[in-house]
């Protein structure tokens, strides 16, 4: 699993923010970096590390993340219910990024 044509993705799985390492086939996303430090102000571990798709399927949560979209929770995938397991987490991130815009 790597990303989309604009966006990345990344999930959650046992409290660990885990996304995809950046090469030449990862878009190094300006909110895939925001999440990561706003991760490590927050005391969440983060895994930059290849993922597979079995993987997503157990995924506390699934984000796909662009600058237009800020944060998206998937919660269907390929017509099977996936995530929603570790709102908490999500909403504290989604705190920091609104903060950090001045909402």
């Amino acid at each position: 699993m790597t990303e989309c044509s604009h966006s990345n993705i990344s999930m959650v799985k046992d409290g660990v923010f885990i996304t995809h390492p950046l090469d030449n086939l990862i878009l190094p996303g300006t909110k895939r970096k925001h999440i990561i430090r706003w991760c490590g102000e927050l005391g969440i571990p983060v895994e930059e590390r290849a993922f597979t798709l079995e993987e997503l399927y157990t995924a506390d949560e699934i984000l796909v993340t662009s600058t237009s979209h800020p944060s998206m929770c998937a919660m269907e995938l390929n017509q099977k219910s996936v995530g929603m397991k570790n709102q908490e987490l999500i909403q504290k991130l989604r705190d920091k990024y609104l903060n950090e815009i001045g909402k």
